[in-house]
């Protein structure tokens, strides 16, 4: 099986969590999160900027989780288009951490800070979660999916921010101190755009986070 022979992904635009000091007080879970007015002109310049000019004819297949945010994305960077919502691209669930805030945990589940702090982001698994471990499961089933079904293709994918280091993980090699390091970094942008291309039997990193709307808004 091949990977695709393109593979561009971009992460969604500015979502409500993403504008928020503390998404947990917004009170629902962030699947239901929605685009900010920032988010979608984000989202209309990166595609007039970039991907009406850099790829014109399209792509073979368009996939996004079934977020909201990242499903409106969609519908703004490829309007005409039928797309495929998968589980498996959605973003590493942080259980009772996206629906509460701080002070109800310490409260309810004074245990978890102190966890928190010892295992670390990667390892870490809140009551209702997920960690690094358990988000690179799905991972590698959508991977193998996307060689199965669409060798030497061209791919479109709208993104989550955690979800592609830990994809990068998966083509790199990288250790979990690594992509728990890139994490913290937060190293893409709302509706920016990253793009693999095959070499042989491996993707090869063309482009990372390449942001367009930062020069105009």
């Amino acid at each position: 099986m091949n990977w695709p022979k393109l593979l561009v992904f971009v992460r969604h635009g500015e979502s409500e969590g993403n504008a928020a000091e503390d998404h947990a007080a917004l009170g629902k879970s962030t699947r239901y999160f929605e685009l900010t007015e920032k988010g979608v002109e984000q989202c209309v310049i990166t595609k007039r900027e970039y991907l009406d000019k850099k790829f014109p004819h399209g792509f073979d297949a368009y996939y996004t989780s079934y977020y909201e945010r990242a499903k409106q994305s969609m519908r703004i960077l490829y309007p005409d288009t039928q797309f495929y919502t998968d589980d498996r691209l959605a973003e590493m669930h942080e259980g009772i951490w996206e629906t509460m805030v701080e002070k109800k945990i310490k409260q309810h589940y004074p245990g978890e800070i102190e966890r928190k702090e010892l295992d670390r982001r990667y390892h870490y698994r809140a009551p209702g979660g997920e960690n690094g471990v358990d988000l690179g499961i799905r991972i590698r089933s959508f991977n193998n999916h996307l060689k199965k079904w669409w060798g030497n293709k061209k791919v479109f994918i709208v993104m989550h921010g955690r979800w592609m280091v830990r994809f990068q993980q998966e083509i790199h090699g990288w250790l979990p101190e690594e992509t728990e390091r890139r994490w913290n970094m937060n190293p893409f942008d709302n509706a920016s755009i990253t793009i693999y291309t095959r070499n042989k039997s491996e993707l090869t990193l063309v482009e990372e986070n390449v942001v367009l709307w930062k020069e105009i808004l």
